[in-house]
């Protein structure tokens, strides 16, 4: 779980690369260094490929989630991104 948190603490500056190398860029980035986090940590079959697999998940899921969302909003309208802004942050407060 430290390895994972450690990701997600180092991932917070994705979000203003974002604004620089741009959103897509960054997000698709992220889904298939999410994937391959995923696919290593089904395969590990050592702990430090574990935890190198844990690291880059939570790199990737949070820089997944912060860009993918800041990427949604922008092609709604003003009332859209309320309904949606909403409703993505009650499916991710329960889930």
């Amino acid at each position: 779980a430290s390895a994972y948190f450690l990701g997600v603490t180092i991932s917070v500056p994705l979000a203003s690369w974002s604004d620089k190398v741009g959103r897509k860029k960054i997000f698709v980035s992220c889904i298939i260094l999410n994937s391959v986090a995923i696919i290593g940590l089904l395969l590990s079959r050592n702990i430090y490929l574990s935890v190198a697999s844990m690291f880059l998940l939570g790199f990737a899921t949070v820089g997944r989630l912060i860009v993918g969302f800041v990427y949604l909003m922008e092609f709604l309208t003003p009332k859209q991104q309320v309904v949606i802004g909403t409703l993505y942050s009650v499916c991710e407060a329960i889930c």
